[in-house]
């Protein structure tokens, strides 16, 4: 046994070190962003969201409501003025158009004026901000608009407050509301961010540079609107690149959304001295978040828990987290190394020291388990625990001390069957196969039962047979005797004519 613990304990340090290495090179990252998104899809809970954060989406409804009425897309920004005096109506907290208007209405100046002016009445509206992270192939007309987009946002001091913040991600170009627009909202924020390298949208910087200025993603200042005051981007746990990872409550559809249409239909209705379809007082207090759902709007983004997802409602859990501390945490590399080391080397010493089939399984399935388990565990307390790879360190383990066994005990074993089928009970041979070293010259001492029998008148019998039929008999004699002392745990020593010699106990 002390061998065997050795041998196992070997090969599961060579399998964490392998899995480590390879965990290193970001091999496992794909496979670890799945296990991701399946404990979101099993262990997540939409009761937490907040209900004080509400979706006005601009879905296919609204724009089919209003293509029947010969009002196609872009909407005049009256009907966006609307929207934000029906809000100031109803004290909504803080407002988000998650729309980047930045050409002049095809409706004429007046129409832009309108809503500069309904922005500055409600004094919450936020506006959005679109970074971009490379500045190659820009025309004299896109480097305007960027000159532009600077000045504009040097005007706003908030923009600087942040500049030795940690973490922050280089953008080089930005594209802003018309100024007009920009001038009267009450803030700014950035609006674009990368996704994994499968596409999926897990996690979020909080921080831009766009040249010497420092600017927060959307969700942040929103958070810091509704707080009150500035967060410490420098103590909210962040990923190792620097990013806040996305707890997300639910998929698609996990927040209040409602549609457009109705909210601009019951502004009307309110104009006319009608009752509305929704109540103002609906929106008192809340964080509303406007925003496109329908596909031609190109604002749809696939989430752990939706393939397709509106962008506004990955800023409603960013939102969400922020304002809640419902924060995801990634553990301190020495505490997931440790981890991986103790499933490893538990995996091979168990490995090792076992032998029968299902005692292998089971300690196959305890192994993988145990990752798992822990990991889940780990997500309910907020905290993203690496399954990956720990599932490969197992199964690393599993099968190099499943082969060692082959190769050294396994052969050992066989021989021991070969050579002693026919001689020792299946349970004899079994008690040597578990303990090796009872095969050894010199002998013990012991109580033991020896059996001794032959066939009464065998001499007479046999000179009645011929030579074929006695050895017939013979066969069969003593095929039916051995089975008996096997069955019953005997060993047989030999036979000698029609006699057979067998002891038990040794």
């Amino acid at each position: 046994m002390p061998n065997r613990l050795i041998r196992g304990l070997a090969v599961g340090l060579l399998a964490f070190a392998a899995s480590a290495l390879i965990s290193l090179t970001g091999f496992l990252e794909p496979l670890e962003w799945k296990s991701w998104d399946a404990r979101l899809r099993l262990l997540a809970r939409p009761e937490r969201a907040d209900p004080g954060i509400v979706l006005l989406l601009i879905d296919q409804y609204s724009l089919d409501f209003y293509e029947d009425q010969g009002i196609s897309w872009p909407w005049p920004r009256q009907m966006h003025s609307a929207v934000v005096d029906f809000l100031r109506a109803g004290g909504a907290r803080a407002v988000f158009f998650d729309l980047i208007l930045s050409e002049p209405s095809a409706y004429g100046d007046e129409d832009d004026r309108n809503l500069a002016r309904a922005l500055a009445r409600a004094g919450n509206v936020f506006l959005p901000v679109f970074l971009g992270g490379r500045d190659e192939g820009q025309d004299d007309r896109e480097r305007d608009r960027a000159e532009q987009a600077y000045a504009l946002l040097s005007s706003r001091a908030e923009h600087r407050r942040r500049r030795a913040a940690p973490a922050v991600v280089p953008a080089a170009s930005a594209s802003l509301c018309l100024d007009t627009l920009f001038e009267a909202a009450r803030g700014t924020g950035n609006v674009r961010f990368e996704a994994d390298g499968d596409g999926i949208f897990r996690r979020v910087p909080l921080l831009f540079g766009f040249r010497d200025l420092v600017l927060p993603v959307l969700p942040l200042v929103l958070a810091e609107e509704v707080r009150g005051g500035p967060l410490d981007t420098a103590s909210l746990p962040l990923d190792r690149n620097g990013r806040l990872i996305i707890n997300y409550h639910g998929p698609a559809g996990t927040y209040v959304s409602l549609s457009l249409a109705s909210v601009i239909n019951s502004w009307a209705n309110m104009e006319e001295g009608r009752e509305p379809q929704i109540p103002p007082s609906e929106f008192a207090g809340k964080i509303v978040l406007v925003g496109g759902s329908a596909p031609g709007l190109l604002d749809l983004r696939p989430t752990p828990l939706s393939p397709v997802s509106p962008g506004t409602e990955i800023h409603a859990a960013v939102i969400d987290n922020l304002l809640h501390g419902d924060f995801i945490r990634v553990p301190a590399p020495a505490l997931s190394l440790g981890l991986l080391l103790l499933y490893a080397l538990l995996t091979g010493a168990a490995v090792s020291s076992l032998q029968k089939t299902w005692h292998l399984v089971l300690a196959l399935a305890l192994g993988l388990g145990l990752p798992a388990a822990a990991a889940a565990a780990a997500y309910r307390r907020g905290v993203w625990l690496e399954l990956a790879a720990p599932l490969l360190a197992v199964l690393a383990a599993f099968i190099g001390a499943a082969l060692l066994n082959y190769r050294t005990e396994g052969r050992q074993r066989r021989f021991i069957k070969t050579v002693f089928r026919h001689y020792l009970s299946p349970q004899v041979i079994e008690g040597i196969l578990a303990d090796p070293q009872r095969l050894r010259l010199g002998g013990e001492r012991r109580p033991v039962t020896s059996f001794f029998s032959d066939v009464q008148g065998f001499t007479s019998i046999s000179e009645g047979l011929s030579p074929e039929e006695l050895v017939h008999l013979l066969n069969a004699y003593l095929s039916e005797m051995t089975d008996v002392i096997l069955e019953l745990g005997g060993t047989l020593d030999k036979y000698e004519g029609d006699a057979v010699i067998a002891f038990w106990n040794a």
